[in-house]
């Protein structure tokens, strides 16, 4: 599962989590995106014993964009499908993001706005 802009009450996420996010995301990290990645492990099921894959938590920044959501949902994607960690998912999103964003504006999408259904929750770092 991907939670985008969720409230921090609903992520299980520690003050602890919350600060090696946003040491793994600080705002002047140079792509200027407004986002930060978070896993929380998934409950395991009573069925099997094996748990889902992780959940992912975009933290979306307060004053963060269409376009802030869209690279906080590439790449917790790529961490959800790839099994990749955090920091291994943001490299991701730093290599491919322009060339994929480039490609929906040439492609003629509206990116104006998003329809991810992101929560209104942002953090403020």
């Amino acid at each position: 599962q991907i939670h985008l802009g969720e409230p921090l009450s609903r992520t299980g996420l520690t003050p602890a989590d919350l600060a090696a996010a946003k040491a793994a995301f600080p705002p002047s990290r140079g792509s200027g995106a407004r986002y930060a990645l978070a896993t929380t492990p998934a409950p395991t099921r009573l069925v099997g014993g094996r748990g889902d894959a992780p959940k992912v938590h975009v933290l979306l920044e307060r004053g963060a964009g269409g376009e802030d959501e869209v690279r906080g949902y590439f790449a917790a994607l790529w961490a959800r499908r790839s099994g990749a960690s955090v920091a291994e998912a943001e490299r991701y999103a730093e290599k491919n993001f322009k060339k994929f964003w480039k490609m929906v504006n040439d492609a003629g999408w509206r990116t104006d706005f998003t329809q991810l259904a992101a929560g209104p929750y942002r953090v403020e770092w």
